[in-house]
């Protein structure tokens, strides 16, 4: 061959050599792009494990944001019912502490109570002796010329002692005996004796026993004896003993009537005079005065007090009632202790304590 054919067949062959080789390259891009786009293809494995693994990194992000969330909720109400649960614990140890000084102060006050009732009642106890001493001292002293006495043999259970002294002003003790006996004594205080002694006689007094049952009568008749001078400036003085369990029913027109511890029944009437009651255990007790005064100590039972004008006064009182009134005087009750309390008076002070 000439060279000139010889460099034109280098140059074609150079030329068809590029041609195959684009070609080739062409046909191997096209071929890498055909196993690219399908399922099987390892690019395509290791592009969707990535994605998934994108995919399930975020899902745990997201849960552990959650998680972390749903944990600072927990302990938010943790701290709040820590802390509701500590006031709640507070409050009560404070209802606590108070109801242990209410509980103290009451007991102080019961026992500040118990320590007065038990003075209160020695007090009462103590007038009540005293009374009975100062009417066994007046015995002692001078009571008078003792007119009457009858002793009577009696049963210790429950009897009377009826006692009416109408117009007469007779003052009535009436105190306990023992051993089965009862006893009236009568006696007279004077100024003129013999005038007072014949003021008694027209009183036509009367002592008299049937069973258990005592009674002791006396009118004034005689219009003419309605004057203090006229009689002697007489005063009888009536002095009944009687077992404890003995009923008292004593009516007087003017004088003074006591009444001491007795456990029947009581009941008194008297026009003017002042009735003392002390250390008495009845089912009932019932005093009437006209214008008296009214003392009453240590008494236990279902009581009525009334006056026209006198003053009342109550102490050591154990009854599920007491009922007291007084037209104008003072009432003054202390230490009682009555279900039932009915005070009154038109134009006194009352005194409750």
């Amino acid at each position: 061959m000439s060279d000139r054919f010889k460099g034109l067949y280098s140059q074609k062959s150079r030329t068809a050599l590029l041609c195959a080789f684009a070609f080739v390259t062409a046909l191997v891009i096209w071929r890498a792009s055909s196993v690219a786009g399908t399922s099987d293809s390892p690019l395509f494995v290791v592009s969707e494990g990535e994605a998934e693994l994108r995919h399930h990194e975020r899902m745990v992000e997201q849960q552990a944001v959650e998680i972390e969330a749903q944990a600072e909720a927990i302990e938010a109400e943790v701290e709040r019912i820590i802390a509701g649960t500590q006031a709640e614990i507070e409050a009560r140890v404070e209802q606590l502490t108070n109801e242990k000084v209410w509980v103290e102060q009451d007991k102080a006050w019961a026992e500040a109570e118990r320590e007065l009732s038990m003075r209160e009642a020695q007090k009462s106890l103590s007038k009540a002796e005293a009374l009975v001493g100062s009417i066994q001292d007046g015995m002692s002293g001078d009571p008078g010329e003792l007119m009457i006495e009858r002793e009577f043999m009696v049963s210790d259970a429950s009897g009377l002692l009826d006692v009416k002294l109408k117009g007469t002003g007779a003052d009535v003790d009436v105190l306990p005996a023992s051993g089965g006996r009862a006893k009236i004594q009568v006696y007279l205080k004077g100024k003129d004796m013999d005038r007072a002694r014949r003021y008694f006689e027209d009183l036509d007094f009367e002592v008299n026993a049937e069973r258990n049952e005592i009674t002791v009568r006396a009118e004034n008749r005689r219009k003419g004896w309605n004057n203090w001078r006229s009689r002697g400036g007489a005063q009888v003085y009536v002095r009944a003993e009687v077992p404890v369990s003995y009923d008292a029913d004593v009516e007087t027109s003017g004088g003074d009537v006591t009444v001491v511890r007795l456990e029947g029944r009581a009941e008194v009437r008297t026009s003017g005079g002042d009735v003392t009651l002390g250390d008495l255990k009845s089912p009932s007790v019932s005093v009437h005065t006209s214008g008296g005064d009214i003392e009453a100590d240590s008494i236990e039972g279902p009581t009525e007090l009334r006056t026209s004008g006198g003053d009342i006064e109550v102490g050591m009182f154990r009854a599920d009632r007491l009922d007291a009134s007084t037209s104008g005087g003072d009432i003054d009750v202390r230490n009682a202790d009555a279900r039932d309390l009915r005070l009154r008076t038109s134009g006194g002070d009352i005194t409750l304590a």
